[in-house]
């Protein structure tokens, strides 16, 4: 059995689609280098970015396109039955010979995916929800996603005929996938909090900025010079400075975090 697992968690997701599409320009212009590291990108955004059937078809395709590419046609075909099972023409631009072999690349057998805990998913795009479920052995995308469709688990997986591949996402078993992704917006409030403290900070870094002109004037004028306390200030307002950026900067990526951070399920 071939199995990829893909890291689902991810701070700012890859396009799929785009992608795709960065992959589809390298077999077009039949450059394997550029193939694979698109292929590598791509299955990097099947771990966050939501497979739809038409989105997985591409990606089985231009595997097996890469495959044969590479001077590797027999692991190439079970790649092309995968994805002549979700969409049953090729691209025609991807050449004669891609297509011959799309056509041409028969199915071998059955097998079965189980997944524990038993969760609702989608292999290739399609919603199941018992398990195990009957597939065409072969390549298939496995994953996990909520209803407002983030990722928690992702695979690529090519049980062999007859087998029955299990797959452990590790997700806890009374997950609800239907809960929003943020509950209660936490990071935003937590970075509204440091904002309004580097406000506070930046308004005592004032009056001590204030206080150490007035020391200064006073000097200058000849009145009771209290140049201790003049330096003293002028530290004490570079201090609470820096620190006022400072909390700006981390609200500032709090809040970031509410849109970008991954959430643990």
């Amino acid at each position: 059995m071939l199995l990829f697992l893909i890291a689902a968690a991810s701070a700012r997701c890859p396009s799929l689609p785009d992608t795709l599409d960065a992959w589809r320009e390298a077999l077009l212009f039949q450059q394997p280098g550029e193939a694979v590291v698109a292929m590598d990108d791509a299955t990097d955004a099947l771990g966050c970015a939501p497979g739809y059937p038409e989105l997985v078809a591409r990606y089985l395709l231009y595997r097996g396109a890469t495959l044969q590419l590479l001077g590797k046609p027999t692991e190439a075909a079970p790649f092309y039955v995968s994805s002549r099972a979700i969409q049953p023409e090729p691209e025609l631009q991807l050449g004669p010979d891609t297509v011959a072999a799309f056509r041409a690349a028969a199915l071998d057998g059955l097998s079965q995916i189980s997944l524990d805990p038993a969760t609702p998913a989608y292999i290739d795009g399609r919603m199941y929800d018992s398990w195990p479920a009957a597939v065409p052995a072969g390549p298939h995308v496995v994953q996990v996603r909520t209803t407002d469709d983030r990722v928690l688990y992702a695979a690529v997986i090519a049980p062999a005929d007859g087998q029955q591949a299990l797959l452990q996402s590790g997700l806890p078993a009374t997950i609800d996938l239907d809960a929003p992704r943020h509950p209660f917006p936490g990071w935003i409030v937590g970075g509204a909090t440091l904002i309004l403290g580097g406000g506070a900070m930046a308004w005592a870094a004032y009056t001590q900025g204030e206080e150490s002109k007035l020391l200064y004037n006073g000097c200058l004028n000849g009145s009771l010079c209290d140049e201790e306390g003049f330096f003293a200030a002028g530290k004490r307002a570079d201090a609470l400075s820096v620190g006022a950026w400072g909390l700006w900067g981390l609200g500032a990526a709090g809040i970031s975090a509410q849109f970008w951070w991954p959430e643990k399920p």
